[in-house]
């Protein structure tokens, strides 16, 4: 229990639970609810920009391309320009985020940090 079932506070907690929110310990509680496993570098056979990771799968590549270091992104803007649905998106930053590629900033702004 999140807190007290009579608390005023709690009771956002308790909606949440209801809904079927799930607790996060630590990154792997994310990635397990996503399905997703880590997985090591891949090497690419091309690539899009000299200032771009080599080791970037082709989907993460689009991905990393619609962003910039100083030009924070939405995540609706990234999968508009990378022509992906949002939710294949929000994985790939994930995944480009764990890696230390890129940034979440605050308002779900997206920035390269390499």
């Amino acid at each position: 229990m999140p807190g007290p079932i009579t608390t005023p506070t709690s009771q956002g907690t308790h909606h949440l639970l209801k809904q079927g929110a799930k607790l996060v310990t630590s990154v792997e509680d994310i990635l397990e609810e996503l399905r997703l496993t880590p997985q090591p570098a891949r090497p690419r056979t091309t690539r899009v920009s000299a200032h771009e990771p080599a080791e970037l799968a082709e989907e993460e590549q689009r991905v990393f391309a619609c962003l910039s270091h100083d030009e924070p992104r939405y995540i609706d803007t990234i999968a508009a320009e990378s022509g992906m649905a949002a939710s294949d998106v929000a994985a790939l930053l994930l995944q480009l985020e764990l890696r230390h590629l890129i940034q979440q900033l605050p308002g779900k702004q997206f920035i390269r940090t390499r």
